[in-house]
């Protein structure tokens, strides 16, 4: 959310919608000619066949699900650009280097570390500092060496870059399935032991963990499951006879399976609003999350959000003073579904705003002002990739 009040701000100062801005301060400067802030900006440009499809492991039916490049404008400045690795890593080398637009002042300024991301030392890597966050950097010491980057993560995709300033040596690496960024993560460890001559090694104390037995995950086998542990048994009895509890608390209130419980409150029928739903619809605008386009389906109020890289819809229903509603939300992508409140603003027998609990941990709510026209401003995508199988990797020395 900083990151998008951050970029509203760019936005405001500059008279210019954020990828304008990139463009002309970051992309050209650096000849980054096939990298854009999103794929409504990429596609007019000639990259439609180019832009890599991210792929999801469905458990149901144990396979990858492709997925399509939608715009993402609530992540607008916490990534959002898509890229290439040939293109990125001109970047990484310009940050590095501190060459325009870059200058000593910008890179002093970004590398500043302001927080540690977790100071316990029982879970740091050996030969590794705790990691600390800078300005939308991690930054760690390995062996004496700083390393500063950041992953990114998006539905689909993942990627990580890296550089090494004591050795001017970095690497921008990209994939296009949920499971890439693991992959980077190992990558990048490889790379950095391979520039320090790092070799395997491994402490041969009692406690060094690669000694300790390796867990093993899955279903056990009915015959190992049924003697492995004595006291399965016990447990089992102890189970049963809660349950038995249970159904006869159940039988004393008079809710057993096919009857009905008369003292049990019944839920009050929704009552439509007295304002007609069509003085409800039409465009809400918010400068993180741009546009909702609030519609009538199915005699209810509803928005179709899957558009952008987080995707979901909202059915309402309303429950009271024509202003407060139940919101139900389901995630595009995995289905999931959970109710946030909605709440109208009335002025004068007309509706002016939305507000939806969307962010759950704010107490406030996200306001979206109602407008007649909509403004065309950038949406955005977290860390995209452009066509390519598997995960990719640029290197610079």
């Amino acid at each position: 959310m900083m990151y998008t009040v951050a970029t509203h701000l760019v936005e405001v100062k500059s008279g210019q919608d954020f990828g304008t801005f990139l463009e002309e301060r970051f992309f050209k400067p650096l000849d980054m000619a096939s990298t854009t802030l999103q794929p409504s900006s990429a596609r007019p440009k000639g990259f439609e066949s180019r832009m890599a499809t991210g792929y999801t492991w469905k458990r149901a039916n144990s396979t990858y699900h492709g997925l399509e490049n939608p715009d993402c404008p609530e992540g607008q400045g916490a990534g959002s650009v898509i890229s290439s690795v040939n293109d990125f890593i001109k970047f990484v080398k310009a940050f590095m280097n501190c060459e325009d637009p870059i200058n000593k002042n910008v890179y002093e300024g970004l590398v500043r570390l302001r927080s540690f991301v977790n100071p316990n030392p029982g879970r740091r890597k050996r030969h590794t500092s705790p990691v600390a966050y800078a300005a939308g950097l991690d930054i760690y010491f390995y062996k004496g060496h700083m390393v500063v980057g950041h992953n990114g993560v998006f539905s689909g995709f993942g990627s990580r870059f890296f550089f090494l300033p004591d050795f001017s040596f970095g690497a921008v690496i990209m994939g296009n399935s949920d499971g890439a960024n693991g992959v980077a993560t190992t990558l990048v460890q490889k790379l950095i032991d391979d520039l320090l001559g790092v070799t395997d090694e491994r402490p041969h104390d009692s406690k060094s963990k690669a000694i300790r037995p390796v867990e093993i995950r899955g279903p056990k086998p009915q015959a190992e499951a049924k003697d492995a542990n004595p006291m399965s048994k016990n447990q089992g009895k102890k189970e049963k006879k809660k349950q038995e509890k249970k159904t006869q608390a159940k039988k004393s209130q008079g809710i057993q399976k096919g009857q009905v419980n008369e003292q049990r409150p019944k839920r009050n029928t929704p009552q439509p609003p007295t304002m007609p739903l069509s003085a409800y619809a039409g465009n809400y605008w918010n400068p993180g999350y741009h546009n909702l386009l609030v519609q009538i389906r199915d005699d209810a109020l509803f928005i179709d959000a899957t558009d952008r890289s987080m995707g979901f819809t909202l059915k309402f229903e309303h429950v009271s003073d024509d202003r407060k509603f139940d919101a139900h939300l389901t995630d595009w992508l995995d289905g999931s579904d959970d109710i946030v409140k909605a709440e109208f603003v009335i002025e004068d027998a007309q509706v002016t705003r939305l507000g939806l609990q969307l962010e759950e941990m704010l107490k406030e709510m996200i306001w979206f002002k109602k407008k007649d026209g909509v403004r065309s401003g950038a949406a955005r995508v977290q860390n995209p990739l452009f066509r390519g199988v598997g995960a990719s990797c640029a290197l610079m020395l």
